[in-house]
């Protein structure tokens, strides 16, 4: 069963990868919007934590890919990784927040319509957005992130995990900060609504 929510997690990944990762191809090529904005002509602080972000990523990918394989590619050694958590019920709930996560994911993309970015645009930013799911969340993306993680930790338990799902809600939280000055500043009052 253990192997299972192993694969499960695997497959929840990769789905996310297809959607983030097709999603802004889809924006360059047929938009020419530059999707990523990250890190460059960012003050220090932004870009050494997207830049960090842009690290453990793929590590935590790696090490999901690991599991699910049964492969050396554990980022961690077990012995430096314990795990945490290891309950049924525990798996079943993180397993149903990364289907709630993707759901979410899946909608915000497509409320975001053409002004899906990642990071904040200062030269060419999308029109403001109030449909969709961002009728009800001015952060949806972020949320659904979030709650993939936390699932994720679920699924496994392990102290990493848990580290990577807190270390990621906490920066997330600094992005949500500085996109809402930005847009704050760019729409005004209709943001603010």
């Amino acid at each position: 069963m253990e192997r299972t929510f192993d694969v499960f997690e695997l497959v929840a990944l990769v789905t996310f990868l297809i959607l983030f990762l097709g999603r802004s191809a889809q924006m360059y090529l047929v938009r020419g919007v530059r999707v990523f904005q990250l890190v460059v002509g960012k003050p220090w602080s932004e870009a050494l934590l997207e830049g960090l972000f842009l690290v453990a990523f793929p590590l935590w990918s790696l090490d999901v890919v690991g599991h699910a394989w049964s492969t050396p590619f554990d980022v961690v050694p077990a012995a430096l990784d314990p795990v945490l958590l290891d309950v049924l019920a525990a798996r079943w709930v993180g397993a149903g927040l990364q289907v709630v996560g993707l759901v979410l994911f899946a909608w915000s993309l497509r409320s975001f319509g053409s002004s899906w970015r990642v990071g904040v645009d200062q030269r060419a930013p999308g029109a403001l957005v109030t449909t969709g799911v961002f009728g009800w969340s001015r952060n949806p993306i972020f949320l659904s992130m979030d709650l993939f993680l936390v699932g994720s930790f679920l699924l496994n338990g392990q102290l990493m995990m848990l580290a990577f799902a807190l270390g990621t809600a906490l920066g997330f939280h600094r992005q949500i900060l500085n996109e809402e000055r930005f847009l704050g500043g760019l729409y005004g009052e209709p943001y603010r609504r």
